[in-house]
């Protein structure tokens, strides 16, 4: 859980919450290993959950040939969950062997006030 909270504090998405809001915040995630190839999503797929890396290489490939890949511990993907179509823009392939934090979208949303939104619009892996 240290891992998590530590990656939930140096994050500019959940970087402010409260000490509080950060312990139940990661109370919700779940560690899971990835492989070198594994799919943690596929683009077009109904965006279930959210993925917060920890450790690894992660390619976000968008079906128009544009792609980033996310190395850094707080890199965050497939927020797409929290939009009114709920689709992931991108497909997610782990490059190596490494670590992500995952939180589905019915308990991100009992955390969080009903109607929430964040105040940023992001396209999340499309720079």
């Amino acid at each position: 859980m240290d891992d998590i909270k530590t990656i939930l504090k140096n994050s500019p998405m959940f970087g402010e919450l409260t000490e509080e809001n950060i312990k139940n915040m990661a109370g919700l995630f779940e560690k899971r290993q990835t492989c070198p190839g594994e799919i943690l999503a596929q683009a077009g797929d109904t965006a279930h959950s959210y993925f917060l890396l920890g450790k690894g290489t992660i390619l976000c490939a968008i079906d128009d040939g544009k792609a980033v890949v996310l190395t850094r511990p707080g890199d965050f993907m497939g927020m797409q969950f929290l939009s009114d179509d709920s689709k992931y823009n991108a497909t997610m392939t782990a490059l190596e062997s490494g670590v992500v934090y995952t939180v589905l979208r019915r308990e991100f949303e009992d955390l969080c006030p009903a109607g929430f939104k964040h105040e940023t619009e992001v396209d999340f892996c499309t720079d």
